[in-house]
């Protein structure tokens, strides 16, 4: 995804987000979900010393990660490789915990002080990206798979919206 119409997407380690989508897929396999970057520590820090990259991937096993800031947190301990569909979302509460529901089910917690922020002016669905110090891209851990409706909220959505919401457009 490139963003043509502004210049930069940022959510700053103080804000609330919540992401979702749906995915369907047959088999586990080291691939990424979405990313603006690595997040396994190895991007360019910004200014205030975080590299503000996240990235969401599966693994061979079928279960869900999150990389932020060079840690790895788990998000389903089930696999999700079972070619149904699936919706994932991932509640970021900065004054609490990452909360992963499955389709509108509580699946997993993890604590928000160590997950950086959110920043960059690309971000690739279906596979993890990033960009060196030249602007040189790299592109690796494509998905193979469907996803549908990928939304990105600038904002904490709790589990009766997620619950409600998930089967309507946006």
């Amino acid at each position: 995804l490139k963003l043509d119409n502004v210049s930069y997407v940022q959510l700053t380690k103080e804000m609330d987000a919540t992401i979702s989508f749906w995915i369907k897929t047959a088999a586990g396999q080291n691939a990424t979900i979405f990313s603006n970057g690595k997040g396994d520590g190895s991007d360019i820090n910004q200014p205030g010393g975080n590299d503000n990259k996240w990235a969401i991937h599966i693994n061979t096993a079928g279960n869900l990660t999150f990389n932020s800031e060079g840690k790895l947190y788990t998000l389903t301990t089930q696999s999700i490789a079972d070619d149904s569909w699936h919706h994932v979302s991932l509640l970021f509460n900065r004054q609490g915990t990452l909360k992963t529901l499955v389709d509108a089910a509580e699946v997993s917690f993890n604590q928000m002080d160590s997950i950086g922020g959110f920043s960059g002016n690309r971000i690739w669905l279906g596979a993890r990206g990033a960009q060196d110090l030249a602007g040189n891209e790299t592109v690796d851990r494509k998905f193979t798979g469907k996803m549908d409706e990928f939304q990105l909220w600038n904002t904490l959505r709790n589990v009766e919206q997620i619950s409600r919401d998930r089967y309507f457009e946006v």
